[in-house]
């Protein structure tokens, strides 16, 4: 019983790291559409923060929308398979 356990919790663990991943991925594609690249992110990351503080200039191209709400979806994922796997670990119920 206790491999079961062991499989669920790594398969749960394993959701949430490609999801942090795909988080990570989806986010550098929405910096350089609204027009900040990965090396300068790269070597200014606090640029970031500047680009994302003016909201017209993230949202002016086509497709930011989409990409927002598929990098909010992968964090939502990842936090609850973590919560998921976690509470599995520990013999809690995750509600």
């Amino acid at each position: 019983m206790t491999y079961l356990i062991d499989a669920a919790v790594i398969f749960f663990y394993t959701i949430a790291a490609c999801a942090m991943c795909g988080a990570t991925i989806v986010q550098a594609k929405f910096l350089k559409a609204a027009g900040l690249p990965l090396p300068n992110l790269i070597r200014r990351p606090w640029m970031g923060m500047a680009v994302m503080a003016d909201h017209r200039r993230v949202f002016a191209a086509s497709g930011q929308i989409k990409r927002f709400v598929i990098y909010g979806l992968l964090l939502f994922t990842a936090f609850a398979a973590l919560v998921i796997g976690r509470s599995i670990q520990l013999d809690h119920s995750p509600f």
